[in-house]
């Protein structure tokens, strides 16, 4: 049995819920990857708290799914950094369920197994980025911009408000491209972006959707119409100022100025696409 246990690639413990501060009272050999300390060492030490590697941002968040579990007996599932004794953030998956004390019958055991999810999460977030962002510019791509767009859509039918999208194209970008080449294209596109990005606030998107169009999405903009369009208008001609410069092209200048098309929306009677 303690050789299945220790042969399980993750961490597993049970923690006695019938004391306070919760007690290990069964513990596997991998911890010494998280906590540099062997089963022994830790068991030894009643001062000991498994949570004392977790990441103080997520604390809570494993706190509260582990009282959910113990309140309604359901296994459990919480994704959360742990800080190693060599300082380096990775993630990991903890799932558990409570057990039974036989006679009684009340929850008398926690049991617990925590997973090193690390890769698992970077391969995730990498295919995300490939299948959300640009890989020029990192902005958002039409797909995620269109989720974005359909939210606000159903926002502002709640609220009242009203938002924009820019529509963006920039002139002489094929001149540029065919005279300077298509690196001094991509630069030119790159600057674009950090310019709109500046334009902007927090909450808005900028985003790219193709060749040398960009869209950006203005959120909660005004409270009527005429807000919307003095507000949007106000932010459009901030992008035509900025981006109404030469650009430095690795010792090239190209000049590529934008024109902007804006269209207000509230509510839900078109939809991301019209």
């Amino acid at each position: 049995y303690r050789q299945l246990l220790d042969n399980v690639p993750g961490v597993v413990f049970r923690l006695d819920l019938t004391v306070n501060p919760w007690r290990i009272v069964m513990l596997n050999n991998r911890i010494d990857r998280i906590a540099g300390h062997s089963r022994n060492e830790i068991m030894a030490n009643e001062a000991f708290a498994v949570d004392d590697y977790i990441h103080d941002d997520d604390k809570d968040l494993v706190k509260q799914a582990r009282t959910a579990a113990i309140r309604t007996g359901d296994p459990y599932s919480v994704e959360f950094r742990v800080i190693s004794t060599g300082k380096e953030i990775r993630w990991f998956e903890e799932q558990g369920q409570t057990s039974l004390n036989e006679v009684t019958g009340d929850r008398e055991f926690l049991d617990v197994v925590v997973m090193d999810i690390t890769e698992r999460k970077a391969n995730y977030d990498s295919q995300r980025k490939l299948a959300f962002y640009d890989t020029l510019t990192g902005l958002p791509n039409r797909r995620l911009l269109a989720d974005r767009i359909d939210h606000q859509l159903v926002s502002t039918d709640r609220s009242g408000k009203w938002s924009a999208i820019c529509f963006i194209d920039m002139d002489n970008f094929k001149f540029i491209n065919d005279t300077l080449g298509h690196r001094a294209g991509d630069l030119l596109l790159q600057q674009v972006a950090g310019k709109l990005t500046a334009c902007v606030r927090s909450i808005d998107t900028v985003s790219r959707i193709g060749g040398d169009e960009f869209i950006v999405l203005l959120e909660d903009i005004g409270d009527s119409a005429l807000e919307a369009v003095s507000a949007s208008a106000v932010v459009a001609k901030k992008m035509l100022a900025d981006l109404d410069v030469p650009f430095n092209l690795e010792g090239q200048l190209g000049k590529s100025t934008p024109s902007i098309g804006i269209a207000i929306f509230s509510g839900t009677s078109v939809d991301s696409e019209q």
